[in-house]
This record gives structure tokens, sequence and C-alpha cells, in this order.
């Protein structure tokens, strides 16, 4: 994720909400915001692998599966498969395009520290959809087309297929995941926190995922107006956590850093050939010396 989309829990998340979805945790959403869903993610995750884009059939996508099963096993009948996909994508960044599909960029799986901030990364995107908050943009999300969405979020991708690189993500790539409003961030951390604890992991260490946004990219890393800072929200998060009794519990840092290791060198040193020193790179190579 990049400063300006940076979605750590969200912060670029990819904003539809579904037009006369139920209010949230009031039923399932209407059939036709499901279908549209599903034709729309499909689609994207087609432009995807058409330009190389997926880090696909590696032993980290295993590790990803096993964890989202744990997650997707928390959220009741009815919902859509969770599914997680690696996009070859230096920036630090997460999305849910709904249907169950959350994408990962790589640099986002090389910056966080642990399994516990992963899963709770992931447990918000889905919680999202789960609360009706995906499909609400769906019109927006149709006026800027899947293919201009695409060639924004991977312009920089396209000429160096199978490798990794940095990429800027353009107005097309932003328009198309625009950012969720603060109530429904905030409903998203409470529902998935409940998800994250059920699921045993360490709420209070997931909720740190805020802390390694701020090395990052400061405290004030949304570029979205009235969005709260990353100090404020990773302390609700904590409150949170207190709340649903997980302040301890499964944490995986050991199992998480090493499962993403070769990842995070391929992530590294695209960062160093293009000359991307800076907070990013620093959390990154951190989290190669806490892997050795």
């Amino acid at each position: 994720m990049k400063l300006p989309r940076l979605v750590l829990a969200a912060m670029l998340a990819g904003a539809l909400a579904a037009c006369g979805a139920p209010s949230p945790g009031q039923g399932p959403r209407p059939a036709a915001a499901q279908t549209a869903e599903i034709d729309q993610s499909r689609q994207l995750l087609q432009e995807l692998r058409a330009k190389n884009m997926l880090v696909e059939g590696d032993k980290i996508n295993d590790y990803m599966d096993a964890v989202t099963a744990r997650i997707d096993a928390q959220r009741g009948d009815g919902k859509s498969r969770l599914k997680t996909f690696i996009i070859k994508d230096a920036d630090a960044n997460a999305f849910t395009s709904g249907a169950g599909y959350v994408f990962f960029n790589a640099g986002m799986l090389a910056a966080l520290e642990n399994e516990a901030q992963f899963a709770m990364v992931l447990a918000h995107e889905i919680a999202h959809e789960d609360l009706g908050h995906v499909s609400a943009g769906m019109a927006k999300r149709q006026q800027v087309g899947i293919a201009s969405a695409v060639a924004s979020i991977g312009g920089a991708l396209l000429g160096v297929p199978g490798d990794i690189t940095n990429l800027v993500v353009g107005t097309a790539g932003q328009a198309y995941y625009a950012d969720f409003s603060r109530d429904q961030e905030t409903a998203a951390d409470r529902l998935g926190m409940r998800y994250l604890a059920k699921a045993g992991y360490n709420g209070a260490e997931g909720a740190k995922s805020f802390a390694v946004l701020k090395k990052m990219y400061g405290d004030n890393a949304s570029i979205f107006a009235g969005h709260p800072t990353s100090s404020s929200r990773q302390a609700d998060m904590q409150r949170l956590a207190r709340e649903e009794g997980a302040t301890e519990g499964r944490v995986a840092a050991s199992a998480y850093l090493g499962k993403t290791n070769p990842l995070r060198k391929r992530v590294v040193n695209a960062l160093e050939q293009a000359g991307k020193d800076g907070p990013l790179l620093s959390q990154m190579r951190a989290n190669l010396r806490a892997a050795r």
C-alpha cells in the first residue's frame, strides 16, 4: 500500500457497498448484488491472471489458504467462500472486490510482522463484505471498468512479466477502489476483531498492524478526510480485543516470517533495484532480520 492508497485494515479498501443492501447484520445481501460482485470479481481475477500479475502455485499460497480457512470458518453459513490472492506489487496494500475475494499486494505480506496481523487485515476486509458495504459502490466501479482498474493497479508491471515491481496506482484504480466511510470502517473493525478472536488469534497483536502502518507512512496514513489516525485506530482495536477477550492467543510470528520470507526477499530486491529506499523498505528489512 502506498501512502495515498494504503489499506491496512482497509484504508484504501475497495469501496463498494451494495445498492439496496440490508443494514449491517440484518440478513443476506440481495441476490442481484451478490451476482454482480461475483461477476466483477471473477473478471478482475481473470484480467490479473492474463497479465501475469499474480503469485500462484507457491508455498506461500498454501500457507495463506490455511490462515484464510481459519477466518472463513468463523463467518457463519450463507457467506461467499473466502479466497485470497497475491498481486505482484511491492507496495503495501490489500483490498476486497466482493464475492469473498481478497487481494494482498506482495508488499503488504512483506511488511506485516506475524500471522495475527495478517489475519486481522484479512478479517477486516471480509467483514466489509459481510456487513453489506461492498456492493454500494457498484455503480462507480462499473463506470471505471475492470480493464482500467487493472491497468492502474499493474501498469508498471507489464514490462517485467513474472517479476515483482513497485507500482504507482493511478486515478482509475483509486476510483475503482474508493474508500469506505468512517462508520463502515468502525463496523468492519468490530466484526473483523470478532472473527479474529473466534479463530483463536491474539487480537491485541493483530491490532498492531496499525503500528506497522504508522512506522511506514506516519500517523496520518490515509488521504481520506475524516478517517482516524493510525494511533487512534490501534487504540480502538486494542479496546475491541479486550472486549472480545482476545488479548492472548495465536500470534505465530516465526511461522509467518518464515513462510513469507522468500517472497519478502523478492520484494526487497525489487525495491532496492528501483532505488525506493525509505520506511517501507526499512520495515521489510527488519522482518528479514527477524526471520533469521
